[in-house]
């Protein structure tokens, strides 16, 4: 068989792809001169083993029969990654990086090493979440071809996957000196400045990448880095460039609202932009964040029970959702409902434990809900909840000198006396008042 006919034989196998791809149902393979229609599924696969038998018979050069298995398995690894939809992608990626280890296998065997096999079976393992797999292709991707932008970029990628910020960012260095004009670059490397604080880097990036291509991406994460800056109205404008160039992305949305509610205090518009992002966002189990912004928009505008519906769909949404039940119980502290408040944080300490502002909720709930019943001049349940909350806090002082005041209306001298004075030992100014109060009634803990 000479080279030329395997040239046809292979020529056979890319026409029975095109096959494949015009009308898999009625795929025709060439398999020793007869056709026959593929039961199993893989068409494409088995529509180059027809074609490629022929080489298999072949009684020529080792080495050209394999090149010619290899273009072929070039062919057959991105036809099926790309167009192949029967298959799931899991199958996809498997066969595909089956298919470049064996042709990096052949090619040490006749020092033929390709880097582009390398940075592509680095891509398959990229896909699978193989980061690390990934990152060894790409190195040895560079060792032959370091001069490719392309490479160093998805080594980039790998790395801030894995958390190798730093790596990654000398990675996104290197892509950068040797293509100064791919935005992706700077983009990548100006989020990720923005993640080590390094906010006037990340905006130098992002204008960078925005002169060179105006992508939402970049847009969306200036605007970020700007909000940062102080640059509130900057911040806005580059939301909405990116809601523009891309109007489909809830985050965007998400973004724009967050700074409409938190700094500028535009409370309905942020409304129309959490509304906009709940719509978009594909998933119902991560809407439970953008009902938490929603619940704390309705609260700042006093309407506390669409606050309160709106803080429960997240919880319903995300049962283990602390934060949903934090946000509910700071909603029942404000309306002075202290023992919802109270189950509310606990839930929610229960869910996170030890979470230094849950905690602090929790306490502050015990000592108003303590205060409210000394009012009531039910002080041996505020001593109760003082209690409580000196448990969370030994050295709560307020708490303490109010459970002073507690126990010398119950007549309790010695509760009296070694909480107000602990309370003055921690500079209580109100304990100091107290104290000299008291005594001038004719009653001293020295006595």
């Amino acid at each position: 068989m000479t080279i030329n006919f395997k040239k046809e034989i292979f020529l056979r196998g890319i026409i029975c792809l095109n096959i494949f791809l015009l009308n898999p149902l009625s795929l025709l393979a060439e398999s020793d001169g007869k056709f026959f229609i593929s039961e199993d599924g893989t068409y494409a696969i088995d529509c180059f083993k027809g074609s490629y038998k022929y080489l298999l018979d072949d009684s020529g050069l080792e080495k050209d029969k394999w090149y010619s298995k290899a273009q072929m398995l070039k062919i057959l690894s991105s036809t099926i990654s790309n167009t192949y939809k029967e298959l799931d992608k899991k199958q996809v990626n498997d066969i595909a990086k089956e298919t470049y280890s064996e042709i990096i296998k052949k090619s040490e065997d006749y020092c033929m090493q390709d880097a582009a096999d390398f940075q592509k079976r680095g891509n398959y393992k990229y896909q699978e979440k193989d980061f690390t797999g990934a990152i060894n292709d790409y190195e040895k991707a560079i060792k032959i071809d370091n001069k490719n932008f392309l490479i160093h970029f998805k080594k980039a990628l790998a790395q801030e996957d894995i958390g190798e910020i730093d790596k990654a960012i000398n990675s996104y260095n290197i892509s950068i000196k040797l293509n100064p004009n791919y935005s992706n670059a700077y983009t990548n490397r100006g989020i990720l400045k923005f993640q080590k604080k390094n906010y006037e880097g990340a905006l130098s990036d992002l204008n960078k990448s925005i002169g060179l291509e105006e992508y939402f991406k970049a847009f969306n994460n200036r605007g970020l880095v700007k909000s940062k800056l102080g640059d509130k109205k900057g911040a806005v404008d580059d939301f909405k460039k990116a809601i523009k160039l891309e109007p489909n992305n809830y985050n965007i949305y998400l973004n724009l609202g967050d700074i409409l509610l938190n700094d500028l205090e535009k409370y309905e518009e942020a409304l129309v932009n959490y509304e906009i992002a709940l719509k978009l966002n594909p998933l119902e189990s991560d809407k439970w964040l953008i009902y938490i912004q929603m619940g704390k928009t309705k609260k700042l505008q006093g309407k506390f029970r669409e606050s309160e519906n709106y803080y429960k769909e997240s919880i319903k949404l995300k049962p283990e959702n602390f934060i949903g039940y934090f946000t509910l119980g700071n909603l029942y502290l404000k309306e002075q409902d202290f023992t919802k408040a109270i189950n509310a944080f606990n839930k929610a300490n229960e869910l996170n434990p030890n979470i230094g502002f849950v905690i602090n909720s929790l306490k502050k709930s015990y000592y108003e809900r303590g205060v409210f019943k000394a009012q009531k001049k039910q002080y041996s349940f505020a001593v109760d909840d003082f209690d409580k909350a000196i448990k969370i806090d030994s050295l709560y002082a307020d708490a303490i000198v109010e459970r002073a005041a507690a126990y010398l209306m119950l007549k309790n001298a010695d509760g009296y006396c070694n909480d107000i004075n602990k309370a003055i030992s921690l500079n209580n100014i109100k304990a100091k008042t107290i104290y000299s109060e008291v005594e001038k009634l004719g009653f001293s803990c020295t006595n």
